[in-house]
Formats: structure tokens, sequence, C-alpha cells
């Protein structure tokens, strides 16, 4: 699943050379992996009452282009890998007439209270966890037919997209069932 997450630069984002600040890009694709995460259904508040977070390992960012006060953002987020302890996403931000500003490459772990690596529960692999087809590298989970979903609060098309890779992910579980995996 692709997931895309609009915002606006603020002033307050914007440094003495009048653009967004390199820091500030961090803030924008932990946003949008946010955002993803709530579009794709995850139960962020379920899996930390169960015991267990999601750690930000590592994040391989490339700065393309600069990014200015009002400009409109969008950030493409898409996981491309999943495996029973870890995951990870790549992102793009890319300006209104498609100038990419950063991409990167976002590591992320399960880990126990007690800060150990810890598998993630079954309950918590939601469809668009799992990297699409043409992504596929090295996940222990395939999906095909890659969706791009919008976040607007006109969109009501939603529900039955999550329904489609819901549908999708049944079929995932039961080849791991299958092939032991």
């Amino acid at each position: 699943m692709k997931h895309i997450t609009k915002l606006t630069v603020r002033p307050y984002e914007c440094d003495s050379y009048n653009h967004v600040n390199n820091a500030v890009y961090l803030n924008y694709l932990e946003h949008a992996r946010m955002d993803f995460l709530h579009a794709a259904g995850f139960d962020y508040k379920g899996i930390v009452a169960a015991g267990y977070y999601l750690y930000v390992t590592h994040v391989d960012i490339h700065y393309k282009a600069s990014a200015f006060l009002d400009d409109e953002l969008k950030i493409e987020s898409y996981p491309t890998k999943l495996k029973h302890v870890m995951g990870e996403f790549h992102q793009t931000i890319r300006k209104k007439d498609g100038t990419v500003c950063a991409e990167a490459d976002v590591s992320w772990a399960s880990v126990s209270t007690q800060g150990r690596p810890s598998k993630l529960p079954e309950q918590f692999i939601v469809p668009g966890l799992v990297p699409d087809e043409n992504q596929y590298n090295g996940s222990i989970f395939r999906r095909q037919e890659p969706q791009v979903l919008h976040t607007d609060a006109s969109d009501n098309m939603l529900p039955s997209v999550l329904r489609l890779q819901s549908a999708k992910y049944q079929r995932c579980v039961k080849a791991r069932e299958v092939h032991g995996i």
C-alpha cells in the first residue's frame, strides 16, 4: 500500500536560510508514517497496551531540493520490508510541482516494554504493512496490486479499500501457514 500525506510548510519550520531546516524533514517523515499506519488500520494504541513498541532503528535520508514557507508538500510512504521483528518504509517528500525534496529509507523494530526485540504479534500485522509485490525486498510477507490512499476528510473509499486489502492479507496468512513461515 502506498499512502500520500499532504502538508504545508509552516513559518517555524524554516531556518535562517528561509528554507525548511533539515531536521524538520524527520518530523515530516514521522508524521507521514503515523498517518500511513492510521490509514492502514494499524492499532498503535493497542500494540502499546499489549506491551510492545515500534522503534525507529535507522534513517537513511537524502536531501535533494529545498522546501520553503507555504510550499505544499506530498509525502509518499510505503513498506519495503516486513520480517518477524523489523520492517522498513521508503518515503519521498515532493513539492506540488513534483520536485523531490528528500527521499528516505526508515527501518523500525518491534520491541518489548523491556526494550528487547520481540516478534510483532499477528493481530497487529495489517495488510498495509505487507510490501507490494513490485517492492519485494527479502520480506517474509508478500502482497500484490499496490494501492494508493490519499488522506482527505472527503475520502469515503477508505473502508472499501481496506476490506479489499484484508482479503489479500488473509491469503497471505494462509500461504505462510502452508509454507511454515
